[in-house]
């Protein structure tokens, strides 16, 4: 959700996606993601989307992100 203030992405499998893996929307703020796995997306593994509103204090750390397979 966009504009989240105090938030937590933890401990998540994510794989076989056709977007981004985990996507943290713009306007979100005070958060963190963490120790997340990410694999076989076709999109960016972790991406803090600030298209239009400032995104800011977002803590990205300890996360598995592999490569893209076609």
């Amino acid at each position: 959700m966009a504009g989240t203030d105090g938030f937590e992405v933890s401990n998540n499998t994510v794989r076989d996606g056709f977007k981004e893996g985990i996507c943290l929307k713009h306007g979100s703020r005070n958060g963190a993601a963490f120790g997340n796995s990410v694999w076989r997306v076709k999109g960016v593994g972790i991406y803090i989307d600030a298209w239009d509103t400032h995104t800011f204090d977002i803590s990205v750390a300890r996360n598995r992100v592999s490569a893209v397979i076609d």
